[in-house]
């Protein structure tokens, strides 16, 4: 009790038993501190952290709840992790230290956090993971935590942790010097001092965890290193690994049924894969997925395949064979015990299925095979994509309007797995269609047995054939651009301003071809009038002065696309007339082949120019004249803009007179026949055509003439 604490021996004095403790375990402190490498191994003893509450309650009765409150800060240290695959890999890739010893995975708690909410650390797993660790007594807590760290504030590293106790140990020496100084009756009586005030707060974080095992919500963040190679891609050589794959994964046929009771795809249990394989590593998921989709998927039908491709995502790239297994038929088809009874599907809400699917399929550039299983109705009619010359049979009709259908629907499908390279024959034989559409025209067309199959497989080719050398505007939808899934691609022309001011020229200036979808017809009367405005809508005045060419693929006149009453016609009218104003910006337009037939004998149509009296003594040249006089009303704003520009009459002529089918006498149903509503010879039809051309050439110099006279024709 002699001496003060600093060595001054020269006045003798009394010092408290409690400074003398406090001293005492400053200066080992400090001691210990100076002397080890590791002040977080001097301090702290490796332990197990367990999920246990005691029960005993030895030791003052601190038992399940007792009075005991859990200390943040004796989590600080070093704690081994305990995880086999970590540790594995950590020794697959010689991660060591210094000394030659394997590096284990450990999880280091460095300190609180500035708001005292939280702990930081690191998280090491050699040679897979080093990450920093933020912990937390909640997950709210933890959110926040996590956003102010990342908005600014980084987790101390080691070295400064490492610092941060000498830093305190010199304050409190210091401070313990100073309080020497002080009156000992002040010390005696000292209430809480600040420090402990403001750990205390610190403690109240962790406050739920004081009443039961401690409990932590946690999140790191940092660099996962390369993977180490599987055992089994290092000892095993690739010939046994697949072996390995192919019992696993391989079957000849999986079948995906939809389980109704709870709305899921499932796998039949009979045919089992074990797919888990694949979450073994990175390299056998990469070996080893190929192996898999290589297989036959069985699927009921076109709307469970829709289901399936987007629950897969882009795993769907590798799959190589699907197949229908459900027989389906169109709500119209022809009964007959010799074709089976199948369930009933509406054709039209199956194509527009299979239209979405095709686009989903698109993105599988390694699929070889599509068997449908469905038996279309030919009871709705498309006009042939394709004509062929000659008087082709009943049979052939059907096979070819059976592959028309087909290519349409699968249309995004097939045009992909051409541009990948693959032969015309390759892209033909991908949809397998069901047998029995075959058994159908060959049991009531009186075909032999396999020509439908060949004549379908032959049109099929013809069709693919032409994939790239036309651009279509999309029968289905609302529009689409060209291109998309009917033509070359576009992405071209989003690479830079300068290459899409240069390359949009050349992408409209081919031929569109607008085609109508008879099915739907979601534009009423206006059929293919009204898909072709609303596609010139959508590319803009920019585009459109770049269009050269455009031809309507259907005629008019097949079932109730016919405008009947005056309405429709009128509808359509109105639609060709908004039409020929878009038109009026496409200076370069050199053709427009329309094939409306236009029944002239439910119209009410006053004359711009009245026709000879050689034409009106005969009913065809009449009717001749009067659908000239309806074509040259209709399209009158792109005529008078053509006109007042400067063209030549003799182009805008050709610009607008019908296609040559409209009066050909030997295509189906006579088209100029309708028109005129009567059955002539070729040589009236020949008339017909010469009445109208040079009645619509009156029509077109009366108009150059009245612009003369007001001054608008520019030289």
């Amino acid at each position: 009790e002699k001496g003060s604490i600093d060595g001054d021996s020269s006045q003798p004095r009394r010092i408290p038993t409690t400074r003398i403790r406090q001293a005492k375990n400053q200066y080992q402190e400090a001691y210990i501190i100076s002397n080890m490498d590791d002040w977080q191994d001097a301090a702290f003893s490796t332990r197990h952290v367990h999920n246990r509450v005691g029960k005993s309650k030895a030791g003052g009765g601190q038992g399940r709840r007792g009075g005991g409150a859990f200390e943040v800060k004796r989590t600080f240290g070093r704690y081994e992790v305990k995880c086999a695959n970590a540790k594995r890999l950590g020794a697959e890739t010689h991660s060591t230290n210094n000394k030659g010893q394997v590096l284990l995975p450990t999880m280091e708690i460095f300190r609180l956090s500035d708001d005292g909410r939280g702990l930081l650390g690191r998280l090491c797993l050699p040679g897979v993971l080093d990450a920093s660790l933020v912990m937390t007594g909640s997950r709210k807590t933890l959110e926040e935590l996590i956003s102010s760290l990342e908005a600014g504030d980084d987790i101390t590293s080691e070295s400064e942790v490492e610092s941060e106790p000498e830093d305190r140990v010199g304050k409190e020496v210091e401070s313990g010097a100073s309080d020497e100084e002080q009156d000992v009756e002040s010390d005696d009586n000292a209430v809480v001092s600040e420090t402990e005030t403001k750990e205390k707060k610190r403690f109240e974080s962790f406050e739920k965890n004081s009443f039961r095992s401690p409990k932590f919500w946690f999140q790191w963040k940092g660099q996962v290193k390369s993977n180490a190679e599987s055992s089994m891609a290092k000892e095993l050589p690739p010939e046994i690994r697949n072996m390995i794959y192919d019992l696993a994964l391989a079957r000849s046929q999986v079948t995906i049924y939809w389980d109704r009771s709870d709305k899921r795809l499932r796998q039949n249990p009979d045919c089992r894969v074990f797919g888990s394989l694949l979450r073994t590593c990175k390299t056998v998921h990469a070996d080893a997925r190929a192996m898999l989709y290589s297989t036959t998927f069985e699927l009921e039908d076109m709307e469970f395949l829709d289901i399936w491709l987007q629950q897969i995502g882009p795993r769907a790239a590798k799959i190589r064979a699907i197949k229908l297994s459900q027989p389906f038929q169109g709500s119209g088809a022809r009964q007959h015990p010799l074709l089976g009874n199948f369930p009933l599907w509406s054709q039209k809400d199956y194509r527009a299925t299979s239209r979405r699917v095709a686009r989903l399929l698109s993105h599988c550039e390694n699929l070889e095979s599509l068997d449908l299983g469905f038996r279309y109705t030919l009871r709705y009619r498309n006009t042939a994509l394709i004509k062929t010359k000659g008087n082709s049979t009943r049979w052939e009709v059907e096979a070819r309007l059976l592959a028309e259908m087909v290519f349409s629907d699968l249309l995004p499908l097939l045009e992909k797995t051409k541009s990948l390279g693959k032969t015309s024959v390759q892209v033909a034989n991908l949809p397998k269609i069901h047998p029995k559409n075959f058994e159908y025209i060959a049991h009531y067309q009186y075909a032999t047995d396999g020509a439908p199959e060949q004549e379908v497989a032959r049109h099929m080719k013809l069709l693919v054939e032409r994939i790239n050398k036309e651009e279509y505007v999309q029968p289905f939808g609302s529009w689409c651009p060209p291109s998309g899934a009917y033509g070359r691609t576009t992405s071209l022309l989003r690479t830079c301003k300068a290459l899409h001011e240069e390359t949009t020229n050349f992408l409209y200036s081919r031929e569109f071809f607008v085609i109508q979808n008879p099915l739907t017809y979601p534009y009423g009367h206006r059929g293919n009038m009204g898909r072709l405005l609303d596609w010139l809508q959508k590319i803009g005045p920019k585009n459109r002065s770049y269009l050269r060419s455009i031809t309507f693929k259907n005629f008019h006149d097949l079932g109730f696309s016919v405008p009947k009453y005056g309405g429709g016609v009128a509808n359509y009218r109105t639609c060709s007339f908004s039409v020929a104003k878009l038109l009026a910006d496409s200076t370069n337009l050199q053709k427009l082949k329309t094939l409306h037939v236009y029944n002239t004998y439910i119209m009410t149509n006053t004359w711009a120019c009245q026709p000879s009296e050689e034409s009106k003594s005969k009913n065809w040249t009449y009717r001749a004249c009067m659908t000239a006089e309806i074509m040259y009303k209709d399209f009158r704003p792109m005529i008078s803009q053509a006109i007042e520009s400067g063209r030549p009459l003799d182009d805008i002529l050709k610009l607008l007179m019908p296609d040559e089918k409209f009066f050909d006498w030997y295509d189906r149903g006579n088209r100029f026949s309708r028109a005129v509503k009567g059955r002539w010879t070729q040589e009236q039809a020949d008339e017909g055509k010469a009445a109208m051309t040079e009645h619509m050439m009156l029509l077109l110099e009366k108009n150059l003439a009245y612009q003369r006279k007001r001054g608008w024709v520019r030289n």
